[in-house]
């Protein structure tokens, strides 16, 4: 089974706001953005349409990393 596009662009936002967290803030960013990921990757495994599960952890990591700017 190959990664579809939105699972590849997930993966790569997560590594990217999990970096940046890493850097500036305590641990506990880096493990909510990690839970973002495993609860995205549970939606879209129990058959939750990916373009939905997409946009909500989306919408969840600009919600994480707003209050830092």
């Amino acid at each position: 089974m190959g990664w579809s596009r939105d699972a590849v662009w997930l993966a790569a936002v997560v590594v990217v706001v999990v970096v940046q967290q890493k850097s500036r803030a305590p641990p506990s960013s880096a493990s909510t953005a990690a839970e973002l990921a495993r609860s995205w990757s549970r939606r879209n495994r129990d058959g939750g349409d990916t373009a939905s599960a997409t946009t909500a952890a989306t919408a969840q990591l600009v919600a994480i990393e707003a209050p830092t700017r």
